[in-house]
């Protein structure tokens, strides 16, 4: 387990479910905004999209916003 992992994990213990929530709600608000601003403002949809098309398209952008989480997370732990 690398560093930055065992470190939140111990900030996590001591600040107990307060800190487990707050972390959680971060990683929420994260995603949903990215998610949403890709969605609609980066990467809009042509008109009439059919169902499997939308559901390719609702996958890429899950994984750019994964891979941008992870991007995040480095930048985070240099800091």
């Amino acid at each position: 387990m690398s560093y930055y992992w065992f470190k939140l994990l111990e900030q996590l213990k001591r600040y107990g479910a307060a800190g487990v929530l707050s972390y959680g709600l971060h990683n929420t608000v994260y995603y949903v905004t990215t998610f949403l601003l890709v969605w609609f403002h980066f990467s809009p949809a042509p008109g009439r999209m059919g169902y499997a098309a939308a559901v390719e398209r609702f996958l890429k952008l899950m994984a750019m916003v994964w891979a941008g989480s992870q991007v995040r997370k480095i930048l985070r732990a240099g800091g």
